[in-house]
């Protein structure tokens, strides 16, 4: 490949003495961390209780293997083995050919076995649905065994992976690329990179295994749906839609990162458990990002950046870009990012600093000339589907932050909580343990940073399919048996950026973001706080309303009577018959109900089951995006909503006609007016005055005295 041209920046925006943004901690790629997982996960590792050896393995003369004659061998067993190495701590195989076949048999005839229900149209669609054909195009059917091996070479292991495939990778295991190819970033990263990821990703193949299930299941209907969302702009007035990103994504991403020790950023700490710590010094970051086929991407910007004043455009022979707008931080001051076009490759390429991106662009192989580099190659294939590197220098610099973190942490003061007198007792119950944490997050630090020392050395690894299935090698500091490990324990740097954001005082948990983490959803039904799951259900239905928008021609009528035959009316065109989307487990009218819970909104029990949603009805077709369809119980008109409300008075979810979801304690925070296109805390202005708002039924409730 002819190597591209360097691009001559405007000295007004360089100067060697600015500084540059840091960037994200190191992390392997998605499909080294899923190919380990999936080889280990599916069977038992058998261990050899030995020393582990060093240097190449070798059969040891007068210790012949116990191998089964020729007749009773699995047909895969040398095919797989040929890849991996004998005689080091972990060795395995696995034959799964037919196994899925002959499960996907047996749980069709279970299926069958089950009393059909015509009321339940669901329960239908599951005992007709093709599993052959599922795993078929999910690419799993070709599966047929793999194996995992490990030896100790000096300080390091060589890991290896092996999935047998016929035919080659189908389906799913096209994502990570199909055929491999020397690696552009061994020839562009130049001397002293510190960390290195390149991988193809073929994300359109997961476009066509979704239409293919789609339209198998649900005929053209399933086809309508996909193609109605894709064919679709990202937001209004963007002149590409999503299909067209979709097919562009059979690409290639590589990111190549790289410490200027000499420079150092200042980032500023904002964490009330850190009261000593006002900053953490790192070393200044450059990075060189780049994704194949989406250099179009940058064009449509740059036609929107024309537009505005005193931007400057990039163009030459071999670019096209803009510096990447909006102030910086004081501490990024001297931060220089351009978003630019390849024009020769079609790449889209972010960069920190013109220097660092025209470094690399003279493919000095640099990189290859390094010792780590050299080591941390050794044995490894040159070509591939894809390949991760990461030097010492760039552990030492993670290590040294987190460790500057723990001693932030065991100068400060132990955070007691003081929930005011007002707080109910369960509130103060989850404020507590949330204040606890800080604690055992300080413990797991300090442990995690002597478990990873193994990590102090260069690390590399690739990912490459063939034509008999996909190979994964690496060279790191735990074998197999210690990745299985180091996979399910508690990532070590997601644990020290927790000191930096999550505030850890009783007075910080009241207040902690409407949109929890996912260990948030045990305390919903203690301190009625929205959940990702309610957050989930909006968004379904906001697909759905989409899909029966596209197949009518307009919006649920005006004339619909009530919440239960709204659901009714979007399940009859869209096929979404959830009734539990529909309710709140939080919602007092909920955990109230004396009733029985509907599965479906065709369930008999359906019009009797209190729902925690008003809905619009009515909408003209030409509503904008703007509009609510859909809101959490309460919402008052002054914008507040009422004490009685699923999560109380500290707000509630607006699903809006552009199927977006917004949390909010004041709806003015979110509401347009639909006349007058100012914001509104009315949500009967945010509507027009045509349409009809569906509401739950009022909950009453009897206040019983209590006797002294």
């Amino acid at each position: 490949m002819q190597a591209p041209a360097t691009m001559n920046f405007p000295q007004s925006r360089f100067d060697k003495n600015r500084t540059s943004v840091f960037c994200r901690s190191p992390i392997r790629p998605a499909m080294k961390k899923i190919t380990t997982l999936l080889l280990i996960s599916l069977f038992t590792i058998h261990t050899v209780l030995a020393q582990p050896t060093t240097g190449t393995p070798i059969k040891t003369p007068g210790s012949p293997l116990n191998i089964v004659p020729q007749q009773m061998q699995s047909q895969n067993f040398y095919r797989v083995s040929q890849y991996l190495d004998l005689g080091g701590p972990v060795y395995g195989y696995l034959d799964i050919d037919g196994d899925l076949s002959r499960f996907t048999s047996q749980l069709k005839e279970l299926l069958q076995l089950i009393p059909a229900d015509p009321e339940d149209p669901q329960a239908a669609m599951v005992k007709n649905f093709d599993f052959d054909y599922f795993l078929q195009v999910l690419g799993f059917s070709n599966v047929k065994a793999l194996g995992v091996s490990s030896y100790q070479v000096g300080t390091f292991f060589h890991n290896k992976g092996f999935l047998l495939m016929e035919g080659g990778p189908k389906g799913i295991f096209q994502v990570g690329g199909v055929g491999p190819h020397p690696f552009d970033t061994w020839n562009l990263a130049p001397v002293g990179t510190d960390f290195v990821f390149e991988q193809d990703l073929n994300l359109y193949s997961v476009y066509q295994m979704v239409e293919a299930i789609m339209t198998r299941t649900m005929g053209d209907m399933g086809k309508m749906m996909i193609d109605s969302q894709l064919n679709k702009p990202p937001k209004p007035g963007m002149p590409f839609t999503l299909k067209q990103i979709v097919e562009s994504l059979n690409t290639r991403a590589f990111g190549i990162v790289r410490f200027a020790n000499d420079q150092k950023l200042q980032i500023p700490v904002n964490n009330p458990d850190l009261p000593g710590m006002k900053e953490v010094e790192i070393p200044l970051v450059d990075f060189y990002l780049s994704i194949d086929n989406l250099g179009w991407f940058v064009d449509h910007a740059i036609a929107e950046f024309e537009k505005r004043p005193n931007v400057e455009i990039l163009r030459s022979e071999a670019w096209r870009g803009v510096p990447i707008p909006g102030p910086l931080p004081p501490f990024m001051a001297g931060y220089q990012p351009y978003f630019l076009h390849e024009l020769g490759t079609g790449r889209m390429v972010v960069i920190s600093r013109p220097i660092f991106m025209n470094e690399c662009l003279q493919r000095s192989k640099g990189l290859q000339s390094d010792p780590e580099f050299k080591t941390a190659i050794q044995g490894l294939p040159t070509s591939g589907n894809g390949f991760s590197y990461m030097s010492t220098e760039a552990f030492q610099h993670i290590t040294r932050v987190l460790n500057s973190v723990v001693q932030a942490q065991a100068s400060a003061p132990t955070p007691q909580p003081t929930p005011s007198a007002g707080e109910a007792l369960s509130t103060g119950a989850v404020a507590v343990a949330k204040a606890s944490r800080g604690k055992v997050t300080q413990e797991q630090l300090n442990w995690f940073l002597k478990v990873l020392e193994p990590y102090n050395q260069p690390i590399a690894s690739v990912y490459r399919t063939q034509e008999d299935g996909a190979l994964f090698v690496a060279n790191q500091p735990f074998s197999h048996k210690g990745n299985l490990f180091m996979s399910l324990a508690p990532n070590p740097v997601f644990l020290g950026a927790l000191f930096f954001s999550q505030p850890k005082t009783a007075s910080h948990a009241v207040s902690l973001s409407s949109e929890p983490d996912f260990a948030d959803d045990f305390t919903l039904s203690i301190n009625g706080r929205p959940s990702p799951a309610d957050i989930n259900n909006l968004r379904q239905i906001g697909i759905a309303y989409a899909n029966y928008v596209d197949q009518t021609g307009g919006h649920i009528p005006a004339n619909t009577t009530g919440l239960h035959q709204w659901a009714k009316e979007l399940a009859s065109r869209s096929g979404l018959n959830d009734a539990s989307l529909y309710w709140l487990i939080s919602d007092p009218i909920v955990q109230e109900h004396p009733g029985d819970v509907p599965e479906t909104v065709n369930d008999k029990s359906f019009p009797g089951m209190p729902l925690s949603l008003s809905l619009v009805a009515g909408l003209p077709a030409n509503a904008p995006g703007t509009t609510p369809i859909a809101w959490t119980r309460g919402l008052e008109s002054n914008g507040k909503w009422a004490a009685d409300a699923p999560y109380g008075s500290s707000g509630g979810h607006i699903l809006f006609l552009d199927g977006s979801v917004r949390f909010a304690s004041q709806a003015s925070e979110v509401l347009i007016d639909y006349q007058t296109k100012q914001p509104t805390s009315d949500i009967r202005k945010a509507v027009p005055a045509a349409a009809t708002i569906l509401k739950p039924i009022a909950l009453t409730v009897e206040l019983v005295p209590v006797a002294e």
